[in-house]
């Protein structure tokens, strides 16, 4: 969207334009999402100057299709990427499968996101890994947690409730936890296992 608004008027779209195109509730919303975007060295801010968003590489369009047949192994859905950072979408729709070791296999409804960021990296969970997390809706202390925030957008956190609060923690020391009223904040699931790919 920033990028089309851009080719079409010449100037980056306005938050609140931003809130409408994405349909989103708050513009506090499109703040997390900006700056998970800046995190990810997809677009940058130039100072000085207002609406000065710049796009400076793209996102990933092609997705594989799934496999014809899950008959031959243990496949689970890969639903695009989680956020490692700051939060930057609500988990998406079904996009590819993914088959699994049998050392993380489990009778549990499973399914597998790809890591954007490094806020995990200290619980070992770098840019690129694959994690897969267990379906479920609540969470023990210190478990780490897909959080849906606001019904908006998805996060991988370590979690955290005191009282009413919840706090999702980052592994990474140069970022720094948030907190957030616990009816803002949905579990989606549990991590379980990850897979690492090496080049």
């Amino acid at each position: 969207y920033i990028k089309d608004t851009v080719q079409e008027t010449g100037v980056a779209p306005s938050f609140e334009e931003m809130k409408q195109a994405m349909d989103l509730k708050s513009k506090s919303g499109i703040h997390r999402l900006v700056n998970g975007l800046l995190e990810r060295g997809y677009i940058r801010k130039l100072s000085n100057r207002a609406r000065a968003i710049e796009v400076i590489r793209e996102t990933e369009k092609d997705i594989p299709d799934a496999p014809e047949s899950l008959t031959h192994g243990p496949f689970i859905p890969l639903y695009g990427k989680i956020a490692a950072g700051s939060p930057i979408s609500a988990l998406a729709n079904q996009t590819d499968f993914i088959q699994i070791p049998e050392y993380i296999q489990s009778n549990k409804d499973l399914y597998a996101l790809t890591i954007e960021g490094d806020s995990m990296v200290e619980a070992g969970i770098l840019n690129g890994d694959i994690v897969v997390i267990e379906k479920c809706n609540i969470a023990n202390q210190n478990d780490i947690v897909v959080a849906l925030i606001e019904d908006e957008e998805a996060t991988l956190k370590r979690y955290r409730q005191s009282g009413e609060i919840v706090t999702l923690i980052p592994e990474n020391k140069i970022h720094t936890a948030q907190s957030y009223n616990a009816q803002q904040v949905k579990i989606q699931g549990k991590l379980v296992g990850l897979i690492r790919n090496y080049y």
